[in-house]
């Protein structure tokens, strides 16, 4: 969304699955601030199945979600970042 530049917007769900969430871009500043992204797959190894490290790239709300998330999914938990 940085690199396009100008404003943009992501319309997405939380997880994956969870509730709507939008997230806006105007002159390079994130607006909406209360999200973390999840990483699970470690970006050196991002393109040894890049279909499988896109989908599991998720927004979420906060830190607990994606535990919990992780848990019912057998899926490491991986490094997590504020949204901006």
């Amino acid at each position: 969304m940085h690199l396009v530049g100008g404003t943009t917007t992501l319309e997405t769900r939380t997880g994956g699955i969870g509730v709507n969430a939008v997230i806006r871009v105007e002159q390079g500043k994130c607006s909406d601030t209360d999200y973390v992204v999840h990483f699970p797959v470690p970006m050196r190894e991002a393109w040894e199945n890049v279909v499988c490290t896109c989908s599991v790239q998720l927004l979420f709300r906060e830190e607990a979600e994606v535990e919990e998330w992780c848990a019912t999914r057998g899926i490491a938990n991986g490094d997590v970042r504020p949204v901006e």
